[in-house]
């Protein structure tokens, strides 16, 4: 499951971001920044929040990791757009 975090700009987006990653790992998920190390994703989940954009080039990247159940979260000052939209409807993500 693709889990994003959107946010606005110095809205608190690194806070959110890591309580959510927090509640995920206390639920039994691995850490998404373990999870963006082990597979190789830093070139479409940047920096420490594990921020991104949820367009094609990371929806590709990550597919085979929701495939596998997965659960990985990112952070994004993006709206939802038609490709996030597309993996909700699938029940792939939730924003």
């Amino acid at each position: 499951m693709l889990i994003v975090s959107a946010s606005l700009k110095k809205s608190g987006t690194g806070w959110l971001y890591n309580m959510l990653n927090d509640l995920l790992v206390a639920a039994g998920h691995e850490d998404s920044r373990a999870l963006r190390d082990r597979y190789g994703l830093d070139d479409v989940v940047k920096g420490g929040l594990c921020h991104a954009h949820p367009r094609w080039p990371l929806i590709r990247r990550v597919l085979p990791l929701l495939r596998r159940g997965e659960t990985l979260a990112v952070s994004t000052h993006s709206g939802p757009n038609p490709e996030l939209l597309a993996l909700m409807a699938l029940g792939l993500a939730k924003a």
